[in-house]
């Protein structure tokens, strides 16, 4: 059984929950060294592919993300795609403010360049 992974938002960054069958990001990210952030994560994603639930939720409810971190984001949602299988599969809720329509964008953007269902929240 893998460890679930918390880490808690600062002003800068983002608030990241990673527990079996279920990844929630959310907040800003605006981080001066995102390799250095998305790590642990990339790395929990590693280790958790290797037994994966069959039903997985990944809930994106992000404010504001800068072009660093968004590639980090985009990396990990990529290594995602195997969970979506005849015996496993994946869906991305990716939520966004009525008014921000760059979010709405950037979501657009990643769903056509990752193969796993997107589903677009307004709120």
């Amino acid at each position: 059984m893998i460890q679930n992974l918390i880490i808690k938002a600062t002003p800068k960054s983002l608030d990241v929950t990673c527990v079996s069958g279920h990844i929630e990001i959310k907040g800003c990210s605006i981080i001066n060294d995102p390799k250095v952030f998305f790590k642990p994560i990339q790395n929990w994603v590693e280790n958790y592919l290797r037994d994966p639930s069959n039903v997985n939720v990944i809930n994106m409810k992000v404010d504001y993300i800068d072009s660093a971190s968004t590639k980090y984001i985009f990396e990990i949602l990529k290594s995602l795609e195997v969970l979506n299988s005849e015996k496993k599969s994946a869906q991305i809720n990716w939520y966004y403010e009525s008014n921000d329509p760059e979010m709405l964008e950037l979501g657009e953007i990643l769903a056509a360049r990752v193969k796993i269902p997107f589903e677009f929240i307004q709120f």
